[in-house]
């Protein structure tokens, strides 16, 4: 996985990791979120998956989760997790308390952008429709 992350320790996530469930499913431990919004990127469903990507789209936003103190054990996690579909990249994301903060993001790779849908995926629905099943596969 190519990173360019400048060694920060904080994660956006934007898709089934801002679910605590999933969160702590993948990594074994709780995380505290706050609120964050993306400027500049779209969020996207996966083809054939119940997942998100995003990619760069002039004018978007996307809705998500700050999440801080990424060791580099999560970080391994989180790049497995991930795989290669994803380029974990520094982006700048806005909170309650800063309105630009540098941060960290898995972004659709170029080479598999194609395999997004133009259907905008959301938590609630993942949460109401498809939890279950995700969760199982770490059963």
């Amino acid at each position: 996985m190519a990173t360019d992350d400048g060694g920060l320790r904080r994660l956006f996530a934007y898709g089934s990791l801002m679910v605590p469930a999933v969160w702590q499913a993948v990594c074994g431990v709780p995380a505290l979120q706050r609120p964050a919004t993306l400027t500049g990127y779209a969020r996207f469903r996966v083809r054939g998956q119940h997942f998100p990507g995003i990619m760069p789209v002039t004018g978007a936003t996307t809705e998500g989760v700050l999440i801080d103190d990424i060791d580099d054990a999560l970080w391994r996690l989180l790049d497995e997790f991930e795989s290669t579909f994803y380029e974990r990249l520094v982006v700048a994301v806005e909170t309650p308390e800063a309105p630009v903060l540098a941060t960290c993001a898995y972004v659709m790779a170029a080479a598999h952008r194609q395999g997004l849908t133009r259907e905008r995926w959301t938590p609630e629905r993942f949460t109401a429709d498809h939890l279950d099943a995700y969760l199982a596969r770490y059963a």
